[in-house]
């Protein structure tokens, strides 16, 4: 099957390779030119992410949205601990005259357009994908998406004056991070966890057909995930507000915080990197697989806010969509202006809090092996990974070898009923892991500071009833798939040792 990587490129060529770095690298590119990005080689073409383009998105945040949040909270330090979504529904039930309220949420309550709505089948595809890989894409999302994409100079200006994910002093040594900021890091880091589950409609059940099901009608108007997608874009809206606020006071900014640039470079991690990443990984999925998921996350783009023209343009197909990442890095990783305050990036703390957090721990060494395979060794260098040592490395490679056997198995095993039970396990799996992680309870996606001081600290979670009846289905199901996924693989191992030796044995009493 043909790679997803842009153009399949070998990394040597006879062609003349311009290296391409900062955004005047782009302006006389013309099409057909190779660039190197960060390591990689791409073709440029229509697809790619002019200098023009960059700058008008970083200008353009989201209208609808913003003027909703200015009317329903006119002061910067109202609406704390409010469910925004909650807050802009009783407002436009109690108020009849049509203002930015009614408009936005009119907005948000319709299906997007026929060319960006993901269908039932592309939903239902996409989910099933993204259990089937739920190792390759989880680690895609930490080690690239989240390590990688917190880098860029504008994005690392904009978390630390929302501290969200840093919050420590500018320059400050990594052994002098504290274990409370490695616990509020990692915290940050389970919102992207929790977002996914109401993004694919993973919700427990206590009835086995219903875990075997899956549900499309979660990312619709009125769905648990339509709602999560509309309160984290309203949560983007007052953390620009805040965000803009603070950093004209101090000093002073030359983009829109969380703009255009930002969300569809951040539906792009979402959506591209994970497809990427198993490519990388010698996973390349089926198109028709790698489409489906890319509507999903399309069809939630549209209710994050980003720009209909984008989505049209850049997230139509699998070619586009990968050229927009490889050439937006070139934008979000050139070096800012002068007088920009630059800030040290969160790559290594981000890292430390993988490493030292959660219920599924990896070591440093392991965690830096990881980013560095994905991100690329350039890039990786670039925001500041740690290097890793040969002994990290291999182990890399031999649970990715382990993954990619788990994996094979489930797309080549002919019984259908046990792939279901494995994606049962794997929803009900990821859910209760969590849960756990966040102490039984859930982000509820509100904004918190309600002064100065805590100004921009935008989640907070609420309390959630334990589901015991799911935890004991869990292990059930986790019991039965990998008990019958061992027997096959003795019942195979014992044939592939018996059947050669029953040969020998043949041929020597023929021959006797």
């Amino acid at each position: 099957m043909a790679s997803l990587v842009p153009d399949g490129l070998p990394t040597t060529t006879s062609r003349p390779i311009i290296r391409a770095q900062q955004s005047e690298d782009t302006i006389h590119l013309r099409n057909g030119d190779l660039i190197e990005v960060w390591g990689n080689i791409i073709e440029w073409d229509d697809d790619c992410v002019t200098l023009e383009m960059s700058e008008s998105w970083r200008h353009e945040g989201d209208p609808l949205c913003d003027a909703a949040v200015d009317l329903l909270w006119p002061n910067l330090f109202t609406g704390a601990g409010a469910d925004l979504l909650a807050v802009l529904e009783a407002h436009v039930a109690e108020h009849p005259v049509v203002d930015a309220a009614h408009v936005f949420l009119k907005a948000v309550s319709q299906r997007p357009p026929e060319d960006i709505c993901a269908t039932e089948s592309d939903i239902r595809t996409a989910c099933e994908f993204h259990l089937d890989h739920i190792l390759q894409i989880s680690q895609a999302l930490m080690y690239f998406s989240l390590v990688g994409g917190f880098a860029s100079p504008r994005i690392v200006q904009t978390l630390h004056s929302v501290s969200y994910l840093v919050s420590q002093s500018p320059g400050a040594r990594p052994e002098a991070v504290s274990e409370a900021q490695l616990d509020r890091t990692y915290a940050r880091l389970v919102d992207t966890s929790q977002f996914l589950l109401d993004v694919l409609g993973y919700t427990s059940s206590t009835k086995l057909q219903d875990r075997l099901a899956q549900s499309t009608t979660h990312l619709m108007p009125g769905g648990e995930g339509w709602k999560s997608v509309v309160r984290v874009r309203m949560l983007h809206a007052v953390a620009r507000r805040r965000a803009r606020a603070k950093l004209e006071k101090e000093s002073g900014i030359d983009s829109l915080p969380i703009n255009q640039e930002d969300v569809s470079a951040t539906l792009a991690s979402f959506s591209v990197v994970p497809l990427l990443c198993l490519d990388r990984m010698h996973l390349t999925p089926e198109l028709a697989h790698a489409r489906a998921y890319l509507a999903l996350w399309r069809h939630v783009g549209f209710f994050l806010g980003v720009s209909p023209s984008i989505l049209r343009r850049h997230f139509a197909d699998l070619r586009p969509a990968t050229k927009f990442l490889a050439s937006t890095v070139i934008h979000l990783f050139s070096p800012p202006p002068p007088g920009f305050k630059a800030l040290p990036p969160p790559a290594p703390l981000v890292l430390q809090a993988i490493a030292t957090r959660g219920l599924l721990r990896m070591s440093l060494a392991y965690s830096s092996a990881a980013a560095r395979l994905f991100l690329g060794d350039v890039l990786a260098a670039h925001v500041g990974v740690p290097h890793a040592s040969r002994a990290a490395r291999m182990w890399l490679h031999c649970a990715l070898y382990v993954q990619r056997l788990v994996v094979l198995f489930s797309k080549y095993y002919p019984r259908k009923r046990w792939g279901a039970k494995r994606r049962a396990m794997t929803r009900e799996g990821l859910i209760t892991l969590v849960q756990a992680t966040l102490n039984k309870q859930r982000m509820s996606f509100k904004p918190r500071g309600a002064d100065e001081k805590e100004l921009c600290d935008v989640t907070e979670t609420v309390e959630v009833e334990e589901n015991s009846e799911g935890r004991r289905m869990f292990r059930r199901l986790t019991r039965e798939v990998l008990a019958e996924l061992l027997g096959v693989i003795f019942l195979l191992t014992t044939l592939a040792v018996s059947v050669p030796w029953c040969g020998m044995i043949w041929v020597r009493m023929v021959l006797s």
